[in-house]
């Protein structure tokens, strides 16, 4: 593969766009959601991939999991790519562009801006046909990247719940614990994961800059972590390489 310059800062576009257009349907009738249920007692789990349309490596992870037809163990496993619309338009001559149509995925989960039909966007349309779903979950992994190159970040609410788990994954991002923007509420603070008095909880990860071939393993990293720790997948479900970052130091 030859690395494309990105105009804006320079930095290389390393990782191919994984072509997800098999996965189009879903199985839950919303299109790219695909949910899985055991009826065996335990948590229903979620990985979220492109909340932003430029950010490939979750599209990569969730893809690989779809692709290994992988099955929860116990509860119920949601595998989802969010801002579809954005992604399709994603351009490799203008890549940021491609974070989102008409507003920021990722930043619109006030239950009155989803709850006010007066308000319309695509992004928009498209959380409100997802929320059903994530309405149900107990435990979200919202895969994201950033601009700017950096290191790794597990971004989680405030409460002990948050920090708990995020501890839990043992990897070698780091935690970052911040309560949520009121007007500018992202997924990971939405309706019962932002609630201190509830076991249900939402990570955010930041993996690394959006097409730098190093998120896409800090990405994998965090799912196979991620599904041992809520116990939705067993060890044995991943090969080695799913692991590619070193665990943080006790």
């Amino acid at each position: 593969m030859i690395a494309i310059q990105n105009h804006l800062n320079d930095y290389p576009i390393e990782i191919d766009l994984p072509d997800i257009r098999r996965y189009t349907k879903g199985n839950t009738g919303i299109p790219y959601v695909y949910s899985f249920d055991t009826r065996l007692p335990g948590p229903h789990t979620m990985i979220n991939a492109l909340a932003g349309g430029n950010q490939i490596c979750g599209a990569v992870a969730v893809k690989a999991l779809l692709d290994l037809d992988v099955r929860p163990r116990c509860g119920r496993l949601t595998l989802a790519f969010a801002n579809i619309d954005a992604y399709l338009r994603f351009d490799r001559a203008n890549p940021y562009a491609s974070k989102y149509v008409d507003q920021d995925f990722g930043r619109l989960w006030d239950p009155c801006m989803l709850d006010d039909t007066a308000i319309d966007s695509i992004e928009l349309r498209r959380a409100r046909q997802m929320r059903p779903i994530i309405d149900t979950v107990d435990f979200l992994l919202d895969l994201r990247s950033t601009d700017e190159r950096g290191a790794p970040l597990n971004v989680c609410g405030p409460h002990d719940k948050d920090i708990a788990l995020a501890r839990q994954l043992r990897s070698s991002s780091r935690i970052v614990s911040a309560a949520g923007d009121m007007a500018d509420r992202r997924l990971r603070d939405y309706g019962e994961f932002g609630a201190p008095d509830n076991s249900k909880v939402a990570l955010q990860i930041e993996c690394g800059q959006h097409w730098e071939s190093f998120s896409v393993l800090v990405a994998k990293d965090s799912v196979a972590r991620f599904l041992l720790a809520t116990g939705t997948l067993d060890i044995s479900d991943f090969s080695f390489r799913w692991f590619s970052c070193l665990p943080a130091a006790m």
